[in-house]
């Protein structure tokens, strides 16, 4: 990831564009309650109150050791109860706070129920006193003073045992809160942790709210709050300034990109990634076997300066900010994300994001591609990008993100990829039961691939989707970057899982029946199986003079004339399964059998269809020039296909894509010449 970002970084530049560099120990807030606490000069607690999205938004906690930081930190609530009664009631003094007594509430506080053990005691006083000494000694300013070192000095009151004076003045100010039914939901979330009587009192602390110290007299000294986003510039900026000092660089040491150097000797920064999480830029622990190849441990595996992991850190920060999504991020899957970059950023964002995954708005891929275009068009000569470097991070497990698909290319391969997209989706025979063709995004096509259909057309998914294709390998399809041995490999998994669908849709449909919803899933898999044709050179105007093609077209045509016959002869009763759609699959796997069977299957209907053409029938449903229609679709697809014939035993994929888009395709429109001057009749 870290050259990826490197060129990243430089466009930034390139374009004035300043990122915010946030120092590596200075974090975001999680998502938990965050609840601030308004300290008074001698330390005790005034007030507090829950914060907004928007207030803890500003806010950052320096955190030189996982789960110790300050002046925001992770607390639990103060006690534990597990009775079902109190919980019971508990519960409804939430729903009503009227029915609140909170004497009774102090009765349940207990030592025996103290939420707070020897280890949390000891992570909290961490908090509480040394944390705020070793941002002290960094931040500091040479003279004066401000609302950060009031808060420094408040909390010298809490010494020598500061997390048990803090709960002391904590639980104070909660029941002052209950006794004047003040805030009750937020005292009673401080309060009480509502347990699980069957698990460990130690294993059930219940979920961590985030407590942000702040200082109520923070007027008097001219500046601003804790939670403020000015405090917490300022804050960052001495962080920095801090270590700047610290990092003069060796004598002879230089990082992978030739800066001088002095190694830091830590971990590579962590970025928070939406539904990722935190994701470290580079893995470099030494536990990790693969770091001794080169006999190099940690950092020295691969050297970067303080500078340039800072600099990487706040490209990608940059880049992952909302209003870019669509643009130059999106996500791909929960635990996936495609990030996409142009040499150049023009004035007027291009969507490179929106145009390569599924827009969730609906809006079709057709739409997107000529909104991308148009753009482009506008965009000045000296505004358009070069080339465009896009990779994936997929979230791997718990611990670990990963890289898993990185391409660099030209913009006009990728316009020309994208035409070529389209093209490839709609090499496919005229479908005219599809009502409303479109065009699959690239993220589109793999679940349209993974999916596995049942004999009824029913989808056999269960609730864990299957990913024999990533998201990730639809763009790679579509970028051409994909092996012709995969395309192969994804052409037999499609047909594979889609048969079930094909067979059943094209029952249905050729015996009239029309299901809007089962038409659209195999127009999806007809798309799918024209653009695995066309990246693998198989185009419309030749595979549909092939013997696969032509032999799918008989079977259509003999579904046709069956149904045709049944709706003449039994008075619209259709079998469950016409003859030609019971001998598909035998098609795919023997087609010269299937022709056999075919050929005395299909003989009492051509034997009735010769006699019906010339009875003049015209209502509708039983038409009798259209049993004349058929016997030339017959004469017409058997002619072609007896120069076709080469006495292959077994279909390859690809012809097997060719029966399934024949036996799918529709009928030239000649229906009303058939009618009107009876070229059929005889055939």
């Amino acid at each position: 990831m870290i050259n990826e970002l490197w060129q990243l970084a430089s466009v930034l530049e390139n374009e004035n564009i300043v990122s915010t560099e946030w120092h590596r120990k200075y974090k975001e807030l999680p998502k938990y309650l965050p609840i601030r606490l308004w300290l008074n000069d001698d330390g005790s607690i005034h007030t507090f109150e829950p914060m907004t999205d928007e207030q803890a938004a500003v806010v950052r906690k320096y955190e030189p050791d996982n789960g110790k930081a300050f002046p925001a930190f992770n607390l639990s609530p103060l006690y534990r109860i597990t009775d079902k009664d109190k919980i019971a009631r508990l519960e409804k003094i939430e729903e009503d706070n009227s029915q609140l007594d909170w004497q009774e509430i102090r009765s349940w506080c207990t030592e025996a129920c103290s939420n707070w053990n020897e280890k949390r005691i000891g992570t909290f006083n961490t908090c509480l006193a040394t944390t705020p000494q070793k941002l002290q000694q960094c931040i500091v300013p040479e003279s004066g003073s401000n609302t950060v070192t009031a808060l420094f000095d408040i909390l010298t009151a809490y010494r020598p045992d500061p997390a048990i004076h803090f709960r002391a003045l904590l639980e104070s100010a909660i029941f002052e809160k209950l006794q004047k039914k003040e805030d009750v939901n937020t005292a009673l979330v401080l309060l009480l942790h509502q347990g699980d009587p069957k698990k460990e009192a130690d294993k059930d602390i219940g979920k961590p709210l985030t407590i942000i110290l702040d200082v109520y007299n923070w007027d008097t000294y001219g500046d601003y709050p804790i939670a403020h986003e000015n405090t917490t510039n300022w804050i960052n900026e001495r962080l920095l300034e801090s270590e700047k000092s610290d990092a003069l660089p060796d004598v002879d040491a230089v990082d992978a990109f030739g800066t001088k150097f002095k190694s830091p000797n830590e971990p590579m920064p962590k970025v928070k990634l939406g539904s990722l999480g935190e994701v470290t830029l580079r893995s470099m622990f030494h536990d990790h076997h693969c770091q001794s190849r080169y006999r190099t441990l940690d950092d020295a595996s691969y050297p970067i300066s303080k500078e340039h992991r800072s600099r990487i850190k706040a490209a990608l920060e940059t880049l992952f900010q909302d209003d870019k999504k669509g643009i130059y991020w999106n996500y791909l899957d929960k635990d996936e994300i495609l990030f996409i970059y142009p040499s150049k950023l023009p004035k007027v964002p291009l969507k490179f994001a929106k145009k390569l995954s599924s827009s969730y708005d609906g809006t079709r891929f057709e739409k997107v591609a000529e909104e991308f275009s148009s753009t482009l068009s506008g965009c000045p000569t000296s505004e358009k990008p070069d080339s465009v470097r896009l990779f994936v991070i997929r979230k791997m497990d718990k611990a670990r993100s990963k890289v898993i698909f990185n391409y660099y290319t030209t913009l006009d391969h990728l316009i020309t990829a994208s035409e070529e997209w389209s093209n490839g989706c709609h090499n496919l025979p005229p479908l005219r039961w599809m009502r409303d063709g479109y065009t699959p995004y690239p993220t589109q096509i793999p679940d349209i691939i993974n999916t596995i259909w049942k004999q009824d057309g029913t989808s056999a998914q269960g609730h864990k989707k299957i990913k024999q294709m990533k998201y990730f390998q639809g763009i790679e399809l579509m970028l051409n970057a994909m092996p012709e041995n995969t395309l192969h490999y994804y052409l037999q998994i499609s047909l594979k899982n889609a048969s079930g669908l094909i067979t059943n849709t094209g029952n249905i449909l050729h015996s009239g029946n029309y299901d809007k919803k089962k038409a659209e899933n195999c127009y999806n898999i007809c798309s799918a199986l024209g653009l695995l044709l066309h990246k693998c050179g198989d185009y419309m105007e030749n595979y549909m003079k092939n013997q696969a093609y032509l032999i799918g077209q008989l079977l259509h045509i003999s579904d046709e004339l069956h149904a045709h016959y049944c709706n003449v002869v039994r008075e619209g009763s259709i079998p469950a399964q016409l003859i030609g759609s019971a001998l598909f699959v035998t098609a795919q796997e023997t087609p010269t059998q299937a022709l056999s069977r075919l050929s005395t299957r299909v003989l009492p209907y051509i034997a009735w269809a010769k006699q019906y053409q010339y009875k003049n029938i015209e209502e509708k449903g039983k038409e009798s020039w259209k049993a004349g229609w058929y016997l030339h679709l017959y004469k017409e697809t058997a002619d072609q296909l007896l120069s076709e014939l080469s006495g292959k035993t077994r279909f390859t994929d690809l012809e097997k894509a060719e029966l399934f888009l024949g036996y799918l395709a529709s009928f030239p429109k000649k229906e009303n010449t058939a009618q009107n001057n009876g070229e059929n009749n005889g055939n």
